[in-house]
């Protein structure tokens, strides 16, 4: 992944370009400038195919072959999807039939590994049926930024937010984050993050997508 991000900003003649070498220093520039921050948030997210699936967040299931039927739902806090017996009316008055198929895991799995097992399913009943799976729309998540950050506490984020967003959001600089030691539990389980070895690596363990109930730990040194 050569090119991480793209951005153009145009105030005057600023021309940002984030790409692997330059991240770092763009990331401590980044967290300085109120009008880079605006301009991403109307930046186009795009779910990698490392994304796990989360309750909140609504996927698309879309059946076709022998019959062409499409689903939406949102993942429950369960985690679990039913996909039922259900005829669907088109205006032509033709009706298509998503098959019963029964419950499916969906919370923490990628998209193509929940497409894999519905496809494993559906192939067992309609072998000339096929499906595709994608995220239609993403929950937020609920996590907690704790330590010495200038606005400690709750905050519903976007689940494309990394470890690094939320504390930025809580008020830090990007200097100090990469100065400063940061800690993830999650599940129960503390683990110290190695911030700029993600900038410097891009080793994407140091710094997760953030998922409900993380409570983020930041200390400076």
């Amino acid at each position: 992944m050569k090119i991480l991000l793209l951005l153009l900003v145009l105030q005057g003649k600023e021309e940002i370009l984030f790409s692997q070498k330059n991240l770092k220093d763009n990331f401590i520039y980044f967290a300085e400038s109120p009008i880079l921050q605006s301009a991403l948030a109307y930046f186009p997210y795009l779910v990698d195919d490392n994304y796990q699936i989360e309750p909140g967040d609504s996927i698309q299931i879309k059946f076709f072959g022998n019959f062409n039927s499409s689903l939406k739902m949102a993942v429950p806090h369960t985690g679990s999807i039913v996909i039922a017996a259900n005829p669907v009316f088109r205006a032509e008055k033709t009706i298509d039939t998503i098959p019963f198929l029964g419950k499916f895991n969906a919370k923490n799995k990628t998209v193509k590994e929940i497409e894999n097992e519905i496809r494993h399913k559906l192939k067992e009943k309609y072998p000339d049926t096929d499906v595709t799976v994608y995220i239609k729309q993403l929950g937020s998540r609920l996590v907690h930024v704790v330590g010495d950050t200038p606005y400690p506490g709750y905050y519903a984020v976007s689940p494309l937010t990394r470890i690094t967003g939320a504390l930025l959001i809580s008020g830090l600089t990007g200097l100090e984050v990469l100065k400063g030691s940061v800690y993830l539990i999650r599940n129960g389980k503390k683990t110290e993050l190695n911030i700029e070895k993600y900038f410097d690596e891009g080793n994407l363990n140091e710094n997760p997508y953030l998922k409900n109930g993380d409570i983020i730990i930041f200390r400076k040194k």
